[in-house]
């Protein structure tokens, strides 16, 4: 079984230009911070809406959050169009941001650390369905594994987050790197169906 996938042109351009424009005019807000994931320690070199506090209550995970935000329609849209293009039966969304989505800019000189993400419930995997809407001017490369997945804007990555060790590489430039995730969390045969 395969850990990762791409898939070409997923959103369109006019997709693509609405949620790089919702993350420009709103990455100042209060309900993006800091995640601390820089492979060097700098400070606010990435900006996210992930915002989740697991709590483990038995096998259940609960979380504290404040998710006083509203993302665009246009959001939803996609994660749907996701469940239904993949078809997903046994799911449910990751507890790392509102909705198990999450924006985020990242900066001139940022990188994120070499990690795999939790199992947030026993038996499932967490799978990440990302979409980088805005490349910076180089750098920024996701790679899974230390194989470098370098997409274009339109198009999705997905892959098992708890299963393949991941980090993205330094960006050069003035222009932000743009994502996207939606996070979910696979049942087993979900996740061997997907990936097979």
């Amino acid at each position: 079984m395969v850990k990762v996938k791409a898939f070409q042109d997923f959103i369109t351009p006019e997709e693509k230009t609405i949620l790089n424009e919702w993350t420009l005019d709103n990455y100042k807000q209060d309900y993006f911070t800091d995640p601390k994931m820089d492979s060097n320690g700098l400070v606010k070199s990435k900006l996210t809406t992930r915002f989740a506090t697991p709590l483990i209550d038995g096998n259940k995970i609960v979380c504290v959050s404040d998710s006083n935000f509203n993302y665009p329609d246009l959001v939803y849209y996609i994660q749907r169009k996701i469940i239904k293009t993949f078809d997903f039966k046994d799911y449910g969304f990751g507890p790392v941001g509102k909705d198990g989505i999450i924006s985020e800019i990242s900066f001139t000189g940022g990188t994120v650390h070499p990690h795999t993400d939790p199992e947030w419930f026993i038996g499932m995997d967490t799978v990440h369905c990302n979409l980088i809407t805005q490349k910076p001017q180089s750098g920024g490369v996701t790679f899974i594994e230390e194989e470098p997945w370098d997409i274009n804007e339109t198009d999705l990555l997905m892959y098992i987050v708890s299963q393949a060790e991941h980090r993205v590489d330094e960006i050069v430039g003035d222009k932000e790197r743009i994502l996207w995730v939606f996070s979910f969390m696979l049942s087993k045969s979900d996740t061997m169906r997907v990936f097979s």
